[in-house]
């Protein structure tokens, strides 16, 4: 029982190293304008994270898991540029989103709800402002935009209520980095979008890939933190 265990932490910290290994190489790469590794950096990233949280956690919650496979069919998806392929891979990483939204419900419960629609409202009324002002964005993708606004602004708003209300005693620091992160890659992403159409991408994406798998990475640690937590005070 000993030797498994050891094997199994083992095992965690290989694919970890291997995770932040290959997205080195990936930003390197991008940096050099070597794009192959780029094509294939989203993609390995959610497989990373779906075989992390399948061997280190007991519970193996299926929305975890469905959050990545959506994750990956986004990223899948996107990398084609036909028009059904690119509409399939919005809806995916909207929903991805959403259920990003319900996993932390699931995991940590908001009981003051006030507090949350007023911290929805900051995020929403930035990214809403930089939305109005885009600069040669198409038209068909304001719609698009002004959903995952809101989707995200929600996530957002949920992630600050949860910190302003200390008294939670399953509080885990690793939500609240994600939530610095999430909310730093996406604004990164919608100034890109909204004012930044017409130049070139290849010095935003290093730092774009940078702070994706740090942002998907502690998201993992936090499911994984409400876990054992969960399970020490079972136990006790």
């Amino acid at each position: 029982m000993v030797s498994f265990k050891k094997t199994q932490f083992s095992t965690e910290n290989i694919l970890v190293f291997l995770l932040f290994a290959f997205s080195l190489v990936a930003v390197v790469a991008e940096w050099r304008e070597n794009h192959l590794f780029t094509v294939l950096y989203k993609p390995t990233i959610a497989v990373f994270l779906i075989a992390l949280y399948w061997l280190s956690s007991k519970r193996r919650n299926p929305i975890f898991i469905i959050c990545c496979i959506f994750l990956l069919a986004a990223s899948v998806l996107m990398m084609n540029p036909s028009m059904l392929f690119v509409i399939l891979g919005v809806i995916s990483i909207v929903i991805f989103r959403i259920l990003l939204i319900v996993l932390i419900l699931k995991l940590q419960r908001v009981k003051k709800t006030g507090i949350a629609i007023l911290a929805v409202m900051p995020f929403l009324s930035i990214f809403s402002y930089l939305l109005i002002n885009s600069e040669g964005l198409p038209a068909n993708s304001y719609t698009v935009i002004i959903i995952q606004n809101v989707v995200v602004a929600v996530a957002l708003g949920i992630i600050a209520s949860l910190y302003i209300n200390q008294y939670l005693s399953n509080n885990t620091v690793w939500l609240f980095i994600f939530g610095i992160l999430y909310a730093s890659l996406y604004f990164l992403l919608l100034i890109e979008k909204c004012f930044l159409v017409k130049f070139p991408l290849s010095h935003f994406e290093p730092l774009i890939m940078i702070l994706h798998v740090c942002c998907y990475y502690s998201f993992y640690k936090y499911v994984r933190d409400i876990e054992d937590k969960s399970d020490f005070v079972t136990l006790s």
